[in-house]
């Protein structure tokens, strides 16, 4: 429900309610969707080193993960 949130506000043009959302999510469940949808918040708001260290975390999490490769 969270990563769900994170995308409706990234596509509402608000990042840093999604960066909200999408940490939320991750702390709920910290799998590979939940980092790429943290990734994409915090490119929106323009946090490109926060945006690279959740997407290595969510590598890490499942290498396998088309989602985060995207």
């Amino acid at each position: 429900a969270r990563i769900a949130l994170a995308e409706l506000h990234l596509a509402s043009g608000r990042p840093e309610e999604a960066v909200r959302n999408a940490q939320i999510a991750v702390s709920c469940r910290s799998d590979a969707a939940s980092y790429a949808s943290l990734c994409d918040a915090f490119l929106a708001a323009g946090q490109n080193e926060k945006a690279q260290s959740a997407a290595m975390a969510g590598l890490e999490q499942s290498a396998d993960s088309a989602r985060v490769h995207l």
